[in-house]
């Protein structure tokens, strides 16, 4: 059996030798277990020392792949996620907030025949900024995703490589908790703490967040858009039978005429027509972001490194 672990990083030069070496052991337990592990690390741009350290602790036979610039950690993830081989694929943050032997409680879960272990944080340690931004993504997955795990934004998660060759089919692997919560059968969360080890705070200040904010909200609004058209459509249907209703009432003189009435009619008549155009643009202007998305590389790949260090 083969487990990949995909970790991205970004400027974490003060506390990957921790990392790391936690990092190791776990793979060296896996490996007296006889499981193989593929450590993908993938380095978002840092401008520290990141990469020397890795080069020098990481465990052995890791992968390192170094990105041109700094994309973000969803893009980093997916460039780590598209060279997994694993039969399961765990993600994991190099930040030290949660130590790398959690990993074993994952594990243990995908054996039971589980596709999808969620992360969820029970003690959250992250500035209000990062928690208002995890709240509205939790909302917005909740009530128009319909996709009901606690935590979507936990680093923390493990998958099959089934799984996630099925969600490859629909796309990329882009925000992929979300798109494996759909696709997949079997579905369980695990329940972990945060350490206390983030002095310098936290690396996504306010415009980060709203931008990683947008792009998942824009990753997925086509489920926004179709409600707007059934909204839209729903709202003319509405009209034209309230008017047809009452021009045949006032045709056969069974009530008297009222502007005020004729004019709500008109008013949601417009109304209707307006959102339902707004809802076919919007759906429009999407599925050409999408094609463009599929035709042009997400990031660009700078160098990649193997490790030949030894347990």
């Amino acid at each position: 059996m083969q487990c990949s672990i995909v970790v991205p990083v970004y400027n974490e030069a003060r506390v990957l030798p921790i990392f790391l070496k936690r990092l190791t052991e776990l793979c060296q337990n896996w490996e007296n277990q006889g499981i193989i592990t593929q450590v993908i690390l993938v380095d978002d741009g840092s401008i520290d020392e990141s990469v020397e350290i890795m080069q020098k602790s990481a465990p052995p036979s890791s992968e390192i792949v170094v990105l041109e610039r700094n994309y973000g950690q969803a893009i980093a993830l997916n460039a780590g996620l598209e060279r997994a081989k694993g039969n399961y694929i765990f993600t994991l943050d190099a930040d030290m907030e949660f130590d790398p032997l959690i990993l074993n409680k994952f594990l243990s879960k995908l054996k039971e025949g589980y596709d999808l272990v969620s992360g969820v944080r029970v003690i959250r340690n992250t500035s209000i900024l990062r928690r208002f931004a995890s709240y509205n993504i939790n909302f917005f997955s909740h009530y128009l995703l319909h996709i009901y795990l606690r935590d979507l934004t936990c680093p923390v998660n493990a998958y099959t490589h089934s799984l996630l060759e099925k969600v490859r089919k629909h796309g990329s692997l882009l925000f992929l908790k979300v798109k494996a919560a759909k696709c997949a059968s079997r579905v369980t969360e695990v329940e972990i703490e945060q350490l206390n080890r983030n002095k310098e705070g936290s690396k996504y200040n306010f415009l980060k967040l709203f931008a990683l904010f947008l792009e998942f909200i824009v990753h997925h609004s086509r489920h926004i858009f179709q409600r707007i058209i059934l909204l839209g459509t729903g709202l003319l249907i509405f009209s034209l039978l309230t008017g047809g209703i009452y021009l045949f009432l006032r045709i056969l003189g069974a009530i008297s005429p009222s502007k005020i009435f004729q004019a709500l009619v008109i008013l949601i008549f417009f109304t209707g027509w307006q959102t339902l155009i707004v809802g076919f643009i919007g759906e429009y202007l999407l599925r050409l972001h999408r094609l463009l998305e599929e035709s042009l590389p997400s990031y660009k790949i700078k160098q990649i490194l193997e490790v030949k260090n030894k347990f």
